[in-house]
């Protein structure tokens, strides 16, 4: 029996929760919709067709498609086309293009999606030759890949294996949807999504690497980043000494001498603090990530640091011993971002600092590891973005402002 493209959609999902349940479920949360292609008269005479939508694509409500795309399809592409626009929305691509170039970001946005299928090693169902795929991405989220894209191929042509003009549609129906709760429901979709997935079978059930972690961060409670700073950076209290004898056990009673146990030393220093003040941190974020730095700092007895900033350059730091010295230090900046630069300048100056605090959106490419010989903790204010190095600490400025 012939299949239309509705039926063919429909046995592609149903074909996904019996072999990749977590996909398959989501799938189901959206709804069908063809878009009709027109048959129009040119000015020859001759019908020609015409569709505002050539492929298929989302806008986390509406699974919309075009019949002869969808029938032009083997089923294996199918699949991949279905899991591809399931994954835009449990990624929350739709929400997160914010200032930059829509036809780039998208174009990033594919990447990811097939990097992580990749990754996870999907079987059975085909990637089409047209899709975007770059190992050089593997491991990058899409705000990653989109810096990357700008810098190198800002120029370049690319297609797309769907239509994203959809984005954010759903958010202008009559259900009084909004953006920001569209993408809340994603997020605790995927979460129930992973939950009924793993009890459906052993095998199928398992859930794709890249959302186990994902899941885990949306679902573990975020420790406060200034206590992750505590931990990371406080000095272990020294072990004991003979150099001070305990003089509480008295030579003459005993007939020896005990070490003394050594205070814990609550000084804190070298630490140096840069703030990422490139046009990309917005003027909102910039005072957060500041006043943060105050808050980080009074929870030592005693805090000697320096802090600096940097966008494509780094501006020399200032010594800070307290709070009040701290509010003296002005930012400065406002260009494009480089995180080798705050680096490179502590090399150039021969300085070895006990620990690295990088504050910044996360937007940019990362230098290597070994660029800088000391721990580095990256506090960073995109969730999407961890650093491939360091102690990434995730910064929640819409939960905290």
């Amino acid at each position: 029996m012939n299949m239309n493209a509705e039926q063919r959609i429909t046995k592609a999902r149903i074909q996904l929760l019996t072999s990749y349940p977590f996909y398959g479920i989501l799938s189901l949360k959206l709804i069908l919709k063809k878009v009709e292609t027109k048959t129009i008269i040119d000015e020859n005479g001759k019908e020609q067709k015409y569709s505002q939508l050539e492929t298929a694509g989302v806008d986390g409500k509406y699974f919309y498609y075009n019949e002869d795309f969808i029938n032009s399809l083997t089923d294996s592409e199918l699949k991949f086309i279905v899991v591809h626009e399931v994954m835009h929305c449990a990624l929350r691509h739709l929400w997160r293009q914010e200032h930059r170039i829509p036809k780039l970001f998208n174009v990033a946005c594919d990447y990811a999606i097939h990097s992580i299928l990749k990754q996870d090693g999907i079987r059975d169902i085909t990637m089409p030759d047209s899709a975007l795929y770059n190992p050089e991405y593997d491991g990058m989220s899409a705000e990653q890949i989109y810096e990357k894209l700008l810098e190198e191929h800002a120029d370049d042509d690319f297609q797309t294996v769907d239509d994203h003009s959809m984005w954010g549609n759903a958010s202008n129906n009559n259900d009084g949807a909004t953006s920001s709760s569209m993408e809340k429901d994603w997020e605790t979709a995927v979460i129930n999504a992973a939950k009924q997935a793993q009890q459906s079978s052993k095998n199928a059930g398992q859930i794709p690497g890249y959302f186990q972690r994902m899941i885990d961060e949306l679902t573990n409670p975020i420790k406060d980043w200034r206590i992750i700073l505590r931990e990371f950076i406080e000095p272990e209290p020294n072990d004991y000494t003979f150099i001070r004898p305990d003089y509480r056990i008295d030579y003459d009673t005993f007939g020896c001498f005990l070490p003394s146990f050594n205070e814990e030393n609550e000084k804190v220093e070298d630490i140096y603090f840069w703030i990422d003040t490139s046009g990309s941190v917005s003027e909102t974020e910039l005072n957060y990530i500041y006043s943060e730095v105050a808050g980080a700092i009074q929870q030592f007895d005693k805090f000697t640091g320096y802090l600096g900033f940097f966008d494509y350059n780094a501006y020399e730091p200032k010594r800070f011993e307290d709070f009040n010295s701290l509010k003296e230090i002005k930012p400065v900046g406002g260009g494009g971002t480089n995180f080798h630069a705050p680096f490179n300048w502590l090399n150039d100056h021969e300085i070895s600092p006990k620990c690295v605090i990088m504050l910044t959106d996360g937007y940019c490419n990362f230098p290597d590891e070994d660029i800088i010989d000391c721990p580095v903790v990256w506090l960073i204010t995109t969730k999407e973005i961890q650093a491939p190095w360091g102690k990434s600490i995730y910064l929640p400025l819409e939960e905290k402002e």
